[in-house]
């Protein structure tokens, strides 16, 4: 889970929700299959905005 600074881990949920259809030139969301295997994302905080890219280069 990424760590919000204000808002104790136990108690944190994010999520996405698109109100409208979307296409990848709209610069909607998407994912990779099995990427949440690819790092521990509880070492990332919200406020570290390139915290992904020290953990996972290779994505970038």
């Amino acid at each position: 889970m990424v760590k919000w600074p204000f808002v104790p881990e136990a108690v944190a949920l994010s999520t996405w929700i698109a109100w409208q259809d979307t296409t990848v030139e709209m610069g909607c969301m998407s994912l990779m299959s099995g990427s949440y295997k690819l790092m521990d994302v509880r070492d990332i905080a919200t406020l570290d905005q390139d915290g992904w890219k020290k953990k996972v280069p290779d994505l970038q």
